[in-house]
């Protein structure tokens, strides 16, 4: 009887073994970081009255500068909670028809909305030391869109060193006021020349779950916004005003 033919037995081939890239947002690690920045606050309040509000911000370091391809048009991102507390000083610069604005801001009852012309900031605010104090002087600045590109000149780096570059706001529409409120409801995000990128995402007088909810919302978008996305990210890490800030995640080396 013929033998029948040996099949020979093939090896199963080696699986390699693939590591789970971990996620650029680690909850616990972001609830701990922002816990902490809370409780750094706590330890250092005053009995001081005027004290300033102090605004919660993350920070992201990239690997690589890819400008070619970076969007300076700011990004507005929707969270749940504004970032800014109720009673926020906002100055609005606008081209022109300062009373019509005022107007309207005082019947909708933004009263601490200040509005102010583009020409009477550029006549009023050209030294240094006045542009300090006018940085000083409001939490948040918005301008109409129409007159944006002249702003970088007229406020330059005493506000983005403060984080406080106006806010582009479209006012030539009907619905302006609706675009003001939510300009101040948003994350803005504008992706700088610099390897680190800053967001102010929220602010010590609301809860942790708030800022925490507004951190985790805006991160992802964020990220999508910058050249390289998720692969271009080194380290991502949280911080209150000029704190030291608490990484919550950094890359690992690659083989």
């Amino acid at each position: 009887m013929a033998k029948k033919a040996a099949v020979k037995k093939q090896e199963k081939p080696v699986e390699q073994k693939t590591e789970t890239p971990r996620s650029v947002l680690d909850n616990d690690l972001a609830k701990r970081a922002i816990h902490a920045l809370y409780q750094y606050k706590e330890s250092q309040s005053s009995n001081d009255l005027l004290e300033s509000t102090s605004y919660l911000f993350g920070s992201i370091t990239v690997k690589t500068l890819k400008s070619k391809s970076r969007s300076l048009k700011p990004s507005v991102i929707s969270v749940k909670s504004s970032p800014f507390p109720s009673d926020i000083e906002v100055c609005l610069i606008v081209q022109d028809d300062k009373a019509k604005f005022e107007k309207t801001l005082k019947e909708e009852d933004l009263k601490n909305v200040k509005v102010y012309t583009l020409k009477e900031l550029n006549d009023s605010y050209k030294r240094y030391e006045a542009k300090r104090k006018l940085a000083a002087s409001f939490d948040v600045f918005l301008v109409d869109r129409r007159c944006a590109t002249f702003i970088p000149k007229l406020f330059g780096k005493t506000f983005a060193d403060r984080n406080k570059i106006p806010r582009p706001v479209a006012l030539d529409r009907k619905t302006w006021v609706h675009n003001v409120k939510r300009a101040l409801s948003s994350i803005t995000f504008t992706d700088n020349n610099g390897p680190v990128k800053s967001f102010k995402f929220g602010h010590l007088g609301m809860s942790e779950e708030e800022a925490f909810e507004n951190f985790a919302q805006a991160l992802p978008s964020i990220i999508s916004k910058i050249a390289g996305g998720e692969k271009n990210i080194q380290e991502v890490g949280l911080r209150m005003d000029d704190s030291v800030i608490l990484p919550i995640y950094n890359s690992l080396p690659t083989n």
